[in-house]
């Protein structure tokens, strides 16, 4: 795989990932949520995986607490998934992207008003 760009790199990661918590992860908690980037680092030993919850009233600390928790797991399965030498560790960030856009959204209604 040495002449995968790191973008091309991101984008499988983040597909095997929505794949792996598809059919293998049989937590209800972690059914709600997507993954809306992959941020891999220079070195390609870290990577930042963005994620963004789709119901509201859903525990966000108690989601973030799971998906460290199974991190190590996932890590060894994009291992194995994508035949790269060394798989990156994950640290998983809730994207606040969609909710400021709405903010802002919203900002921009009330002054139309």
């Amino acid at each position: 795989m040495k002449n995968v760009t790191k973008g091309r790199i991101e984008e499988l990661i983040r597909e095997k990932l929505a794949f792996i918590f598809e059919r293998e992860i049989n937590d209800r908690d972690l059914k709600f949520f997507s993954i809306t980037e992959v941020l891999l680092s220079k070195d390609g030993n870290r990577a930042d995986i963005y994620y963004d919850i789709y119901i509201q009233e859903s525990n966000q600390e108690e989601i973030k607490r799971k998906l460290d928790k199974i991190s190590g797991y996932l890590r060894k399965r994009i291992g194995n998934v994508i035949k790269i030498r060394k798989a990156p560790s994950f640290t998983f960030i809730l994207d606040k992207r969609v909710e400021m856009e709405e903010n802002i959204e919203n900002i921009l209604k009330k002054d139309k008003d």
